[in-house]
């Protein structure tokens, strides 16, 4: 007789064996180029970048809130698609050409430095710019790509399909960054500002089999948007959804840079910094491992409080990470990997339920809303920050734990006005066709 944690853990990963059928290797190759993508051409490498350049705590903060704020252009989406007979297809090709292929402009910064050709007051210039230009347009064209997904897939495909490329990219930029991070921190100065220009060239070449690869998804056909007075009210579970991800965006922008933090305060290296990001993204994996196979069985909404609770309790948990405390950088892991488990989560829970109460059209002008609103409490949230590392340098601890605080406390605010159904099963999907005026183009 096989024992009950085998077939546990058989029931976990025969979903994922599904996943690997030849009929979702485009979705696969897709999630593994935004993998190396997430390891070496997001904050996760560019942060600790900036740091070893010199840029202050403070500016790289600011750095770090600049995509979040970008991605603001959503809420063009609508009247984009609108001038342009809905062709959601053409705008995300072109969007995630220009803006995926980002890696190859940091390693040309960081090549840069290497060979002393550029300076480093103008190296933190030009990855302060790219981080605002690309970064913050390839959040965009993440959020039209999984709406093209949404309207070409039956939805108990897309509940199948989607948590687990997302699982897959987190899965696999663990993979791939805490390695990196290691060889960082072993590096010395001249060797680790080559290994950062080709880090961000892998990131780079990740991105061409990505660009083919969504060329060739199927068509979506004219996604046709209605005129905001012509569109309907969002429905009270709708509502409820924006609010609590409004609640958690506030406490995105308050959030301070861990990575910061262990330089800053504790004295711990710039390769330390990347070692979180690596550790952030293992317990990502797990996460998401577990939640990819499951998810379409769960209630999204359950889910999603436990997830904005859990954000808060990892940020609590950074207050232990004190100087002086000889485990202050143990601490720190543990308080990441709390964070990160609650970040994969509510990444996933979140995007699910997006789906779940919208469809077709009504999708992308649910995301437009959710990402406007969102990026205008992350504004609040990170303007606030800014000003709190700037008076932190001067007080030390005491700054950073009233930041790690005022960071939890949206996150409970957001599990709390979360409103979920009597059970954490969900009813089963349906196969029914995508309501709304979607046409099929020639």
């Amino acid at each position: 007789m096989i024992s009950l944690p085998i077939r546990n853990l058989a029931a976990t990963l025969r979903p994922w064996a599904e996943f690997g059928a030849r009929r979702n290797r485009p979705f696969a190759a897709i999630a593994g180029s935004q993998a190396v993508l997430a390891a070496f051409a997001t904050d996760a490498l560019f942060v600790p970048f900036l740091l070893v350049l010199g840029a202050s705590p403070a500016f790289v903060t600011v750095v770090g809130l600049l995509p979040v704020l970008g991605s603001a252009a959503q809420g063009l989406m609508p009247a984009a698609l609108r001038r342009t007979d809905g062709n959601l297809r053409g705008i995300t090709l072109t969007l995630t050409a220009l803006t995926e292929t980002r890696g190859i402009w940091f390693a040309a910064v960081a090549a840069g430095v290497a060979l002393h050709a550029l300076p480093d007051g103008a190296a933190i210039a030009l990855i302060a710019l790219i981080v605002l230009v690309a970064n913050s347009g390839a959040l965009v064209a993440e959020a039209t790509l999984y709406s093209w997904l949404a309207i070409v897939l039956p939805d108990a495909e897309r509940r199948a399909v989607t948590p687990r490329m997302m699982a897959l990219t987190a899965g696999a930029s663990a993979v791939i960054l805490l390695p990196a991070g290691l060889l960082l921190e072993a590096a010395g100065p001249v060797v680790a500002s080559w290994l950062y220009a080709a880090f961000f060239a892998a990131a780079f070449l990740a991105s061409l089999p990505l660009v083919r690869t969504v060329a060739r998804l199927p068509r979506p056909g004219r996604v046709t948007i209605p005129s905001a007075a012509a569109a309907p009210e969002p429905t009270p579970a709708l509502r409820s959804l924006l609010r609590a991800s409004t609640w958690n965006a506030a406490g995105v922008g308050l959030t301070p840079y861990l990575g910061v933090y262990a330089v800053a305060v504790l004295g711990m290296s710039p390769g330390f910094a990347v070692v979180l990001s690596g550790v952030w993204a293992t317990a990502s994996l797990l996460t998401s491992a577990v939640l990819g196979a499951v998810l379409a069985q769960v209630s999204s909404a359950w889910l999603l409080r436990a997830a904005y609770a859990l954000r808060g309790i990892g940020m609590l948990l950074c207050l232990a990470a004190f100087p002086g405390n000889v485990a202050a950088g143990a601490v720190l892991l543990v308080g990441v990997a709390v964070g990160a488990a609650g970040y994969s989560a509510s990444v996933l829970a979140q995007t699910e339920r997006l789906f779940r109460l919208t469809a077709g059209p009504a999708l992308v002008g649910a995301q437009a809303a959710m990402t406007t609103r969102n990026a205008a409490a992350f504004t609040v949230g990170g303007l606030l920050l800014s000003g709190a590392t700037v008076a932190g340098e001067g007080i030390g601890f005491p700054a950073w734990a009233a930041m790690f605080v005022a960071a939890a406390l949206p996150r409970f605010a957001a599990a709390r006005s979360t409103k979920a159904p009597a059970t954490w099963r969900t009813a089963p999907s349906s196969a029914a066709p995508v309501p709304g005026p979607v046409t099929v183009a020639a």
